[in-house]
């Protein structure tokens, strides 16, 4: 009989398992390399923000003669390089044919898993986002020509009933659309520096609230 590749899932059917998910498992064929169709649904597991583990198969065959320092670097380089908008997410090299390093898959599972119960409290992250200001004040908006400022911060954790909650970062700002794209992944590094969250995505939320809110708060 004639064998055929099967066909691409389609994004609405990527997206619905992706949407309903606790953790994502990409698995890649690292022989062969990453493809356009593991970075189609890598950019869907990064817009649902959603815990993800890359799993690199067929790590038997990625430059079998090589020594294994230079193969994990070589696999990493090439992962980091191809998936570069999914960098919060581990990655392990495995051989299912093999069996070959298996169990690293589930304790880096629940590794991601213990990651997610260690939520932030609103002091140290106060603290953390203030000095990150202070250190690295936010550029001027070229088009409103005001900067952003921050008056207070708190975590949010809206899905307490999935097995692997993520934790949502709400910043209070005079100006919610004084953001620039540059200074959101500035503090999300910041977050992710002092606060290793392997596995999680950093989601940022900015509310814009006024002086005297702020006041009426404290």
């Amino acid at each position: 009989p004639t064998l055929f590749p099967p066909p691409p899932l389609s994004r609405s059917r990527s997206e619905r398992p992706t949407r309903g998910a606790d953790i994502c498992l990409l698995v890649v064929d690292l022989a062969a390399g990453v493809a356009a169709q593991d970075r189609k649904i890598a950019r869907l597991i990064q817009q649902e923000k959603k815990p993800c583990l890359i799993i690199a198969n067929k790590y038997d065959l990625f430059h079998p003669e090589g020594q294994k320092a230079a193969r994990l670097e070589a696999a990493e380089d090439h992962l980091r390089r191809e998936l570069f908008f999914l960098d919060y997410a581990p990655f392990v090299c495995v051989s299912a044919m093999k069996g070959h390093a298996i169990q690293h898959i589930f304790k880096t599972i629940t590794r991601i898993r213990d990651n997610a119960q260690k939520v932030i409290g609103t002091g140290p992250l106060n603290r953390l986002l203030q000095d990150s200001f202070i250190k690295n004040p936010p550029p001027e908006h070229k088009r409103h020509r005001k900067r952003m400022k921050l008056f207070y911060a708190t975590t949010a954790v809206n899905d307490r009933y999935q097995a692997i909650p993520v934790p949502e970062y709400v910043l209070f700002v005079n100006d919610k659309h004084l953001i620039v794209e540059s200074f959101q992944n500035y503090l999300i590094n910041q977050i992710k520096d002092k606060h290793p969250t392997d596995g999680l995505p950093i989601p940022l939320s900015f509310r814009s609230r006024s002086k005297k809110d702020r006041f009426e708060r404290s």
